[in-house]
């Protein structure tokens, strides 16, 4: 049942008079952005007009991530250029700062070669100074000595510095999937690596971690599963009950039969060198081609999951954001977060950009649908008030 929500003299105001024009005008003439505010109990809601938070970052084929890069309690956004760029720009690695209110306008060079060609570039703290780092898996994009190599550059605040050994010489090979998380609850962020079906020797959903000391990552790879995530699992980290130990989840989704469709796994870590059996958490979320995320959007110091739609449903469910929250043991219903979020090719994520405790939602437009839309960055804060703030296109208002 929803409750009864009073609206203030200026909301009644736009609900009753301005809205009305607003509709009327849109049409008539262009495209611009509206919010209005609807009545679901929790959601992300960007404020009284869309949350553009920066409008040129991340674009075309670089790789975006988000991160808490100076310390501050906000995460940032980080842009990894790779190989996109040729001569002095290639692997340049861009990050714009958060205000609580947008990122930067004028993002800075961080690092100037780190993470080139097919590596995979990721975020973590692996020092436990409380700002976030960046990391570089060779992976077999390179032959040799080279071939596995973990490389590290260590946040200062204000630039990554790379420091010249890899912290690891034999990690994450071929097409395994790799990860980053704090696996034993020391405050150092540590990788995993997921085989999934890489490999048909026995090895086959084998998953290894190499912890960190805060100055390289210790030894060769430990097992720490024999069986979890495999096929076309959706592999994520995340701490699921709320013990300072980072957890393993897969996204099923639709890879396999109908029962188990939708099914998602958590296996948690014992913090010592193992996960726990894989138990099914939630039996009906992320399905199909809809993008799934983690993220603690209540502040319950349990991560949560979320599943944007984006394209892969039409008409009203285009765009939708749902949630379905941890209560240590399992993943309580799902409800709708938030509508007209996230679409097409653009990349959704989570981080907490205004230092609340709350993941918020971030959509990277990269190459945009029109050169208008290109390198936008979109953020809709999570919120626990009664409203949740939708963006509808009007032509009246300019972005």
């Amino acid at each position: 049942m929803q409750s009864e929500t009073k609206l203030s003299l200026p909301q009644c105001f736009i609900m009753r008079i301005l809205l009305p024009v607003l509709v009327i005008g849109s049409m008539m003439v262009g495209v611009g952005w509206f919010s209005i505010r609807g009545v679901f109990a929790d959601s992300f809601g960007p404020g009284a007009f869309p949350a553009l938070w920066n409008d040129f970052f991340c674009i075309g084929d670089e790789t975006c991530d988000v991160g808490d890069f100076d310390g501050d309690g906000r995460d940032d956004i980080v842009a990894f250029v790779q190989s996109t760029k040729t001569g002095e720009e290639e692997g340049d690695v861009f990050v714009a700062l958060s205000n609580s209110e947008r990122f930067r306008s004028t993002s800075g060079v961080w690092q100037e070669s780190f993470c080139l060609d097919d590596e995979v570039c990721l975020v973590g703290d692996f020092n436990n100074d409380n700002r976030d780092d960046v990391v570089a898996f060779v992976r077999s994009s390179q032959s040799g000595d080279r071939e596995g190599d973990v490389f590290v550059a260590i946040s200062n605040g204000n630039e990554f510095i790379r420091e010249g050994a890899p912290w690891q010489d034999l990690f994450c090979i071929g097409d395994e999937e790799c990860l980053v998380g704090d696996f034993n609850g020391d405050g150092n962020d540590d990788v995993i690596a997921f085989v999934k079906s890489t490999r048909s020797d026995g090895a086959e959903g084998d998953v290894f971690v190499s912890l960190s000391d805060g100055s390289t990552f210790v030894g060769d790879g430990v097992q720490w599963d024999e069986r979890f995530c495999v096929d076309d699992e959706i592999c994520k980290i995340g701490d699921f009950n709320g013990d300072g130990n980072d957890d393993i989840i897969a996204f099923v989704r639709s890879s396999e039969r109908d029962n188990d469709e939708g099914d998602v796994y958590v296996a948690l870590s014992d913090g010592s060198g193992s996960f726990g059996n894989g138990i099914v958490w939630q039996d009906f979320f992320c399905i199909g081609d809809e993008v799934c995320a983690i993220g603690d959007v209540n502040d319950d110091g349990r991560d949560d999951i979320i599943a944007f739609v984006r394209d892969s449903q039409t008409d009203d469910d285009r765009g939708d954001v749902y949630v379905a929250l941890s209560d240590g043991e399992r993943f309580d219903d799902v409800e709708l977060w938030q509508g007209d979020f996230c679409f097409g090719e653009q990349l959704c994520t989570t981080g907490d950009f205004n230092e609340d405790g709350r993941a918020d939602v971030i959509a990277f437009a990269r190459g945009g649908s029109s050169d208008n839309t290109e390198g936008d960055v979109y953020v809709g804060l999570s919120n626990e008030d009664d409203y949740l703030t939708r963006a509808v296109y009007l032509p009246l208002l300019e972005r």
